[in-house]
């Protein structure tokens, strides 16, 4: 079976709620740098903004990011 090369943004949103590490990368709003997350867990989500907490098992940091910046998860484009 072949793996998927890209993947709808609410797709990615279900995939991310498994609670396991993920590799993401997201545009920063602020300077449009790209942020690469390996790694890195959801562990809450706020609907109205679209916003979403991901946690760094490593470094303990947690880090909000809008569901719209988010571009690539596990290697798989989004899509909207």
């Amino acid at each position: 079976m072949r793996r998927r090369k890209t993947i709808h943004l609410r797709d990615a949103l279900s995939l991310l709620t498994d609670r396991q590490p993920h590799r993401l990368r997201a545009w920063k709003m602020s300077t449009g740098d790209i942020l690469t997350l390996d790694g890195w867990q959801l562990v809450g989500q706020w609907t109205r903004h679209a916003a979403l907490r991901f946690y760094s098992p490593e470094s303990g940091e947690i880090r909000m990011i809008r569901a719209r910046m988010i571009f690539e998860v596990d290697g798989m484009r989004i899509y909207w």
